[in-house]
């Protein structure tokens, strides 16, 4: 079984407001999930840091990404959807119905 970690606790308050604004950080960016550990964990093959913060996508196998504060977070992750946007521009420019698969003999 788990041991509490040695650290002290966040008040009923301040967990509250950290919940919120982990809430507020998923409706802002749609498909991510964010999350709090209090204690080094592995989270897709990647090791996140003890009292970091950390958010995975639901649709990509990707490690996590971690900072150590939800407003560091948030930037990683705009940063990250500004990549899968372009991604999807160039995806839709390609046009890449028009390549035709290669034949083997």
């Amino acid at each position: 079984m788990d041991t509490m970690p040695d650290g002290p606790w966040p008040d009923g308050q301040e967990l509250r407001e950290q919940l919120r604004a982990q809430l507020a950080l998923e409706g802002r960016f749609p498909g991510w999930q964010i999350l709090h550990t209090l204690r080094r964990r592995w989270v897709r093959c990647a090791e996140v840091p003890e009292s970091c913060f950390y958010a995975v996508h639901d649709r990509l196998g990707e490690p996590p990404l971690v900072a150590t504060d939800l407003d560091k977070l948030a930037d990683l992750v705009e940063q990250r959807q500004q990549q899968i946007r372009a991604a999807e521009e160039w995806v839709v420019r390609s046009d890449l119905r028009r390549i035709e698969p290669r034949r083997r003999s």
